[in-house]
């Protein structure tokens, strides 16, 4: 089968947060996770780095293209929270969307007509 890249499933870019632990995040950035934590969704991460709402609409954009692509069944593989993102097309709003967790060990059925989600039982991969 093709394999295609979608850029706009990239992980959202955590800017000059990326690979800083909490505690070194406060300790270079003192407050921000304060003010992440009170709008998570439009906060955006500092030096060039995105917001959830980023996200949002970059996924909006990934569907579109894959369903524009023909593709009967698409396979996407993506990160948390650009797929919490994702999932939101089934209508959760983005405070729901943030309650979802997202293993990396996991795959999404996704059922477009219904616009459900499930978890496909699976055997040890």
């Amino acid at each position: 089968m093709p394999v295609g890249i979608v850029p706009e499933l990239a992980e959202v870019h955590n800017g000059a947060m990326a690979g800083l632990t909490s505690a070194e995040i406060e300790a270079r950035f003192p407050g921000r996770l304060a003010r992440r934590a009170a709008d998570r969704y439009r906060w955006g991460f500092p030096g060039g780095g995105e917001s959830y709402a980023d996200a949002d609409r970059r996924g909006a954009i990934a569907l579109r293209r894959i369903a524009a692509g023909g593709s009967r069944r698409p396979l996407l593989v993506f990160h948390e929270m650009i797929g919490r993102m994702l999932l939101r097309w089934l209508g959760a709003d983005p405070a729901t969307a943030f309650t979802w967790d997202h293993p990396h060990d996991v795959v999404y059925r996704i059922d477009p007509e219904r616009r459900t989600f499930s978890l496909p039982k699976l055997g040890p991969v």
